[in-house]
């Protein structure tokens, strides 16, 4: 026979398990009650979200079918908007393929700024998405603006990172686009040989693949090599062919790059009136698809046809269309369909908050009757909450011992907790201290990003704003002495080729000033060089000099070093062309060499010049320093100057060895990286030169 308080305890036990069941099971009939088995909060949160999911996408198919039918500005809104919804989605892909598609549109109406912002922010996602291919594709991109921006020492490089990719994935179309691109790198730097090859090899891979849009390209891309090569019969022959296939595949878009390229190669050939018709039949198509940008192209070719035909009527107001559409390519008609657009935008979004509000209302009469449930519910819930409190005060006593045990602890672990006290007190006084030294370094990192932004806007005016009026006073001088020469006498004649020295002068000093203004203002992008393929490039770069001086480069063993490619050319090619500038010899020569030295490699610029007296050896490395008059050598002072800011960005110094009308000797360090070291074994300090070139 059970004692009585257990069996107390067992009739309690048994109501309390009673009434829980009688509580699961209401709750269980409310649940099911409600449409979906929902609350209506949460039902109403992921239909709107669903909704706004659904909204989404189809911004993005508008924004397509707009791009698709050549309505740019249309495009552009539709897609902006989709991406500002897209910020509160989790919709990684479409997040991607949005600012894609951005980035492409303001790359085609000239806006490579922008385009630039956007296409970096694709590459993000698809390195957080770990997405190879779309990594690879992103880096093409790139490349692509950086070489609209004559950026191509950036662009080869970005193609080059895209290729690497694609060869490892296997993927035949990115390794077409890859060779085409990095081989209309070549063409613009002049090595149209090796642009040829790689363009026929770009060529092939597209017939086996049976790739319409890629034979289309490569065919177009060899006519410009035969062309760069002299060979315009041949280039005419590729561009029409090229022409036929894009035509079949309807991309309007480069189709009118082609047609300009027919009227180059006819304008070339002292053919005006076929090169005006081409001209003319890619204007009528630039209008056609509204492309802002190849309407610029096309105003600036025709302005530039006339010239040549001495029509300066035709010229002029070509030019000045040229002029007008390049500042107006988001003018205020573009900000007005785009406010518009907005304004559609939110009356389609106040629509859709209705329907969801109406769906809200139709549950409002299921929600009154389960709040009835839920009264019923709350009433049984009380009482049994008051029955099991009964049970938990048996309890009661031993818990209280446990307490005083509790108490014990917790004046041991108080005393614990004001030795931490003192011992954090110390702590913050030291995070005080060191939080006012972060602060004085992120005062100075401030101030210094705000220079180097100032220096980027300086540099963004010296290529644009300041180079445009100079551009319009050669143009206007041209015309004026092509109009009034017979009218001028022989001192307005000299005052108007002062004006034209004085432009093509403060020309050259702007693209001198941009090249200083970028070392240092962008991120130093090093890789492995061999510094014998730079020298060679920058041979190139001045083989007409060296051939109308008829000099003589000799050329030693030169080590792989990590640096920054396109840096190091524009070093060597600064120096070289010094050393051809400055000499009195009927057959200058140079030497060009390197030697190990400590943890650095010095490499030498020697030449049997005029050379430099010791006084100005330091000087000559300033900003706009000069030792001899415009008349005597022309430049503008900025050469060695940017030399010397190249050298210590990479943590190297560079000076200068000379004596007058013995030549002079320069000299710069490049530390090495032990990683490389085993590629310059054959490097030393005693080995002599043995390869030249001339």
């Amino acid at each position: 026979m059970l004692k009585p308080y257990i069996f107390r305890h067992f009739t309690l036990l048994c109501v309390s398990c009673c009434f829980l069941f009688l509580s699961n099971t209401l709750a269980k009939d409310i649940n099911t009650s409600i449409q979906g088995g929902e609350q209506p909060s949460v039902f109403s949160s992921k239909l709107a979200l669903e909704n706004e999911k659904i909204a989404a996408n189809e911004l993005f198919e508008i924004g397509i079918n707009h791009y698709t039918n050549h309505k740019l500005e249309a495009a552009l809104t539709t897609f902006l908007q989709c991406l500002d919804k897209i910020q509160f989605l989790n919709l990684p892909e479409l997040h991607v393929k949005t600012t894609r598609q951005i980035s492409s549109i303001y790359e085609e109406i000239g806006n490579f700024e922008l385009a630039y912002h956007y296409q970096l922010q694709s590459l993000e996602l698809y390195e957080a998405m770990s997405d190879s291919l779309g990594i690879a594709m992103a880096l093409y991109e790139i490349g692509n603006i950086f070489f609209y921006q004559n950026s191509f020492e950036l662009a080869l490089q970005n193609y080059n990172k895209s290729k690497r990719i694609v060869t490892i994935l296997g993927d035949s179309i990115g390794t077409y686009s890859c060779l085409g691109a990095i081989a209309s790198v070549y063409n613009q730097l002049g090595i149209v040989q090796k642009s040829l090859t790689m363009n026929l090899e770009a060529l092939s891979l597209a017939e086996d693949m049976s790739y319409k849009e890629g034979i289309a390209y490569a065919l177009h891309n060899i006519g410009a090599d035969y062309f760069g090569l002299g060979y315009c019969e041949t280039a005419l022959s590729y561009y029409k062919k090229a022409l036929k296939h894009k035509k079949e595949i309807g991309d309007k878009f480069d189709e009118i790059a082609t047609l300009q390229s027919l009227g180059v190669v006819h304008l070339d050939m002292d053919e005006t009136e076929k090169a005006l018709y081409f001209f003319n039949e890619a204007l009528k198509l630039s209008k056609e698809i509204d492309s802002r940008s190849r309407k610029a192209e096309v105003y600036g070719l025709l302005s530039a046809t006339y010239e040549t035909n001495n029509n300066t009527k035709e010229a002029f107001r070509y030019m000045k269309a040229y002029t007008v559409l390049k500042d107006s390519i988001l003018n205020e008609n573009t900000l007005k369909e785009m406010a518009q657009s907005k304004t559609r935008y939110e009356v389609s979004k106040k629509e859709k908050e209705i329907v969801l509000l109406k769906k809200e209302n139709e549950l409002l009469g299921k929600n009154k009757e389960i709040a009835s449930w839920k009264n019923y519910f709350l009433a049984i819930l009380v009482t049994f909450l008051l029955f099991t409190s009964f049970l938990f005060f048996y309890y009661y006593k031993n818990q209280k011992r446990y307490s005083d045990l509790l108490a014990d602890k917790n004046l041991q672990i108080q005393q614990q907790n004001e030795q931490l006290e003192e011992v954090n007190n110390l702590q913050a006084t030291f995070n005080d201290t060191l939080k006012t030294k972060n602060e004085q370094i992120e005062l100075q990192n401030q101030q210094l990003e705000n220079s180097n932004k100032e220096l980027k806007q300086f540099a963004y005016i010296a290529s644009h704003d300041l180079k445009e009026p100079l551009r319009m006073i050669g143009a206007y001088t041209s015309l004026l002495h092509r109009r009034y020469a017979n009218k001028l006498d022989e001192g307005a004649k000299e005052f108007m080729g002062f004006i034209t020295e004085a432009t093509t002068r403060m020309n050259s000093l702007l693209d001198d000033l941009l090249t200083y203004s970028k070392v240092g203002t962008q991120e130093l992008q090093k890789e492995v060089v061999k510094m014998g393929e730079v020298v060679e490039i920058a041979m190139a770069n001045l083989q007409l000099n060296i051939k109308q001086k008829q000099a003589k480069v000799n050329v030693g063993h030169l080590p792989q070093v990590n640096v920054s490619r396109s840096q190091m050319g524009q070093l060597y090619q600064n120096l070289l062309s010094n050393a051809l500038k400055f000499s009195n010899k009927e057959h200058p020569q140079i030497w060009v060499d390197a030697q190990k030295n400590g943890k650095a490699f010095i490499f030498s610029v020697k030449d049997n010049g005029i050379g430099i007296a010791e006084e100005h050896q330091e000087r000559i490395f300033e900003m706009f320093s000069r030792l001899h008059t415009r008349q005597e050598y022309e430049g503008t002072g900025i050469g060695l100057a940017t030399c010397k800011k190249i050298v210590e960005q990479h943590g190297g110094k560079i000076w200068v060895e000379s004596k007058p009308q013995k030549g002079c000797t320069f000299y710069f360090t490049i530390p090495f990286s032990p990683e490389i070291l085993t590629n310059n074994t054959s490097v030393t300090s005693s080995e002599k030169m043995t390869g030249s070139l001339s």
